[in-house]
């Protein structure tokens, strides 16, 4: 088998596979069916590198020519967490697929996004015939999630074709290590080199500077709350989903800073990584100061039901993950682009 290529793409939860197909030798293929094969691999997970054994289930198999196609209805384990794979053709080998043989994996929309490593790490998606200053999107993604255009929808649904046609929009991914996160020092310079790079393209023509955007989830959504605290004057409206604001020593402090702010807090009422009362006594804090342009949406368990998240605080989809929610909800959209200074 040669020229294995693996299709995924960035659904709600993430990156999953739809498909892998391969190229055989020969130009005739003998007849295959779904039960001729088994799939089995090892994957890590989200702060765990410790390998462990899974099974996928194949749900077609189609020919054309001397090109084999596996399709799978439900991939349980998002591909970037895939360290190694073998689709095993129990009838013929030689129609088996492994990971080493793998050339490309393709991620439509993630690989429209462009990777600068400067004096940062980030992804930048800029649309295609741009003829005018755009809004920017500038999304933090959550602590250890630095596959960030690929652990969840925050970025990559800004940059899709349906999205664009009704909000054309820059969108700017910063790639944050774990030790920088941690450490609000560390935090503060991302926040003023990201500030730098988005004016030098304000000043390039590329972005309008009436709507810079910042949205992001969990140490994301604590980052949109310090980076608007610290550049008040810059941001036109932020978006913190699930914010961890209790890894922060500054951002209760400094709330006076964005009263005045366009925001919209949300946050899943029995999140058991970070307890919705922090976004709750932000939101208190806000109102305190004379914000009037703040609020709250706090998600009930069957909202996050009906959005496919779960209870289990180990599972990929639990109640932490407003953003399966969110980014599902036009109404987030329509109301953060029709912010400007």
């Amino acid at each position: 088998m040669k020229n294995v290529v693996v299709h995924t793409s960035v659904t709600p939860g993430g990156q999953f596979v739809q498909s892998i197909t391969g190229e055989l030798d020969t130009k005739e293929v003998s007849q295959i069916s779904k039960s001729d094969y088994t799939f089995k691999g090892k994957a890590t997970g989200w702060m765990n590198k410790k390998e462990e054994n899974f099974e996928a289930k194949i749900e077609e198999v189609l020919v054309q020519g001397n090109n084999i196609e596996l399709r799978f209805k439900e991939f349980p384990k998002k591909y970037f967490y895939v360290t190694k794979w073998e689709a095993i053709n129990q009838k013929n080998p030689a129609y088996s697929m492994y990971s080493d043989q793998v050339v490309q994996v393709e991620t439509p929309i993630a690989d429209d996004f462009e990777t600068y490593e400067e004096d940062i790490t980030y992804h930048l998606f800029v649309p295609q015939n741009k003829s005018k200053p755009l809004p920017i999107v500038l999304v933090f993604h959550g602590f250890s999630d630095t596959n960030n255009l690929l652990a969840y929808r925050t970025s990559t649904n800004w940059a899709r074709q349906e999205s664009q046609e009704k909000y054309p929009c820059i969108v700017m991914s910063p790639v944050i290590d774990d030790a920088s996160y941690f450490d609000g020092n560390q935090r503060d310079q991302i926040y003023e080199k990201i500030y730098t790079h988005i004016q030098s393209m304000i000043q390039k023509g590329m972005v309008d500077e009436k709507r810079v955007y910042v949205m992001g989830n969990s140490f994301g959504g604590m980052a949109t709350f310090e980076f608007s605290e610290k550049y008040p004057d810059f941001v036109s409206a932020a978006l913190p989903l699930c914010p961890a604001l209790n890894y922060s020593e500054t951002v209760y402090k400094q709330v006076d800073q964005i009263a005045n702010l366009p925001i919209w807090i949300a946050h899943a009422k029995n999140d058991n990584t970070i307890q919705s009362t922090y976004s709750q006594q932000m939101y208190d804090a806000l109102l305190e100061k004379g914000a009037n342009r703040v609020q709250l949406k706090i998600y009930s368990d069957e909202e996050m039901n009906a959005a496919g998240g779960s209870s289990n605080p180990n599972s990929t989809y639990s109640y932490h993950h407003v953003e399966l929610a969110v980014m599902e909800d036009e109404a987030y959209a329509k109301w953060l682009f029709s912010q400007t200074k």
